[in-house]
C-alpha cells in the first residue's frame, strides 16, 4: 500500500532518497536493498507500459504504453553500500530460513537472505 502511494507520487524519484548514513552495517545494507526493491518494482511496471502516476482506472492503455518510459535508478549511496561480511538469513513468518536461491536478489547481493514470494525477484 505504501509503495503504491510512493509510486503514484511522481515527484519523489527513488534516485533522490537521501543517504541515511546508518552506522549499523546490517540496517544500512537492508535500506540499500529496499531501495533496489523499489527500483525493480517500479521499473517492472513501467516496462509493462504503466508509468509512475498512471491512473487507477485506465480507459486507453495504448496511450499510456506509447509514452516514453522513464525508469527509476537507485541513489548513488545505495550503489556504494558493501555486502555484509557474513550472510544474514531472516526467518519467514513460520520461523523458517529461506534457501539462498529463493531470496530477493536486491537483498541477496548484500548477503541478506529474505524469502521472496515473487519469481521476478529471484533474478
Amino acid at each position: 500500500m505504501e509503495t503504491n502511494w510512493f509510486r503514484e507520487n511522481v515527484k519523489w524519484a527513488v534516485h533522490d532518497i537521501p543517504d541515511p548514513k546508518d552506522a549499523d552495517p546490517l540496517r544500512y545494507a537492508i535500506l540499500a536493498g529496499l531501495v533496489e526493491v523499489l527500483v525493480f518494482g517500479f521499473n517492472y511496471v513501467v516496462n509493462l507500459g504503466l508509468p509512475r502516476g498512471s491512473p487507477a482506472v485506465i480507459s486507453n492503455f495504448e496511450i499510456l504504453a506509447a509514452q516514453p518510459k522513464k525508469f527509476d535508478t537507485p541513489p548513488e549511496w545505495a550503489l556504494k553500500v558493501a555486502p555484509l561480511a557474513e550472510k544474514v538469513f531472516v526467518p519467514n513468518e513460520k520461523g523458517q530460513f529461506v534457501k539462498e536461491e529463493h531470496s530477493y536478489y536486491a537483498l541477496r547481493k548484500f548477503n541478506i537472505y529474505i524469502e521472496s514470494h515473487c519469481s521476478l525477484h529471484l533474478v
